[in-house]
This record gives C-alpha cells, sequence and structure tokens, in this order.
C-alpha cells in the first residue's frame, strides 16, 4: 500500500517538474541544499570520529583537553558535546559561545575522570 502510494506522489511530482521549471528549479535547489549539508555533517563526524575528550583529558591532563579543543570549530565542539552525550539537559541552549562549550567538555571530562578513579580504586 505503501509503496503504491509512494510511486504515486512520485509520478505526480515528476510530472509538475517535467512541465514547470520553476517548480523543478525548486525542487533542485532544495536537494543541493540537503546536500551540502549531509556533506558538511559527514565532514564533521570525520574530524571527531577518533577524538574522545575523555580519554585526552586522562592523557593530557586539562591543558591537554584545552588544546586540543582550541582549533575546533564551534560546530565540531557541538558534535563531540552531542556524539558523547555530554549536555543531555541542554544546559548549553540555543546558541552556545566557544567558552562555554569548552568549559561544559571540560567539566565533564574531569568529572569522569575523578568517578572513574573512584570506580577502579582497589
Amino acid at each position: 500500500m505503501i509503496e503504491k502510494t509512494l510511486k504515486s506522489i512520485w509520478g505526480v511530482i515528476a510530472d509538475e517538474a517535467s512541465s514547470n521549471r520553476s517548480f523543478a528549479r525548486k525542487i533542485e535547489d532544495e536537494i543541493l541544499k540537503q546536500a551540502k549539508e549531509l556533506a558538511k555533517q559527514r565532514e564533521l563526524e570525520e574530524q571527531i570520529t577518533e577524538f574522545n575528550p575523555n580519554v585526552v583529558y586522562k592523557q593530557s591532563g586539562e591543558s591537554g583537553l584545552k588544546a586540543a579543543l582550541k582549533n575546533r570549530s564551534i560546530a565540531a565542539l557541538k558534535q563531540i558535546v552531542k556524539r558523547h552525550n555530554i549536555d543531555p539537559s541542554n544546559q548549553l541552549g540555543g546558541r552556545p559561545t566557544r567558552g562555554k562549550i569548552v568549559e561544559l567538555i571540560l567539566f565533564s571530562a574531569e568529572k569522569r575522570a575523578k568517578r572513574d578513579a573512584k570506580l577502579f580504586d582497589y
């Protein structure tokens, strides 16, 4: 049922795009916009794939983590926060500053290191 409906909808869109150049242009623009956003998102993912702030903090301390975060874009910092679930209660809000994001990452890494030290203290 759903396949038939989707094919029908795509048929209507294709027919309209072939007869209405303005509509076709809008569709092309939207597809390009979505492709650019996807490419940007993938690039950010590649930049932070191997990066774990908790590991960097444990190995290099606060100064090492600050240095590792220093040259990253705000978008990359946001992606780190998202990937490592550093801000589950959304303390950062809508438009956080670079300093606020770095501060939250440092706080989270320090808290995790202290918790791990207690957990694995034999």
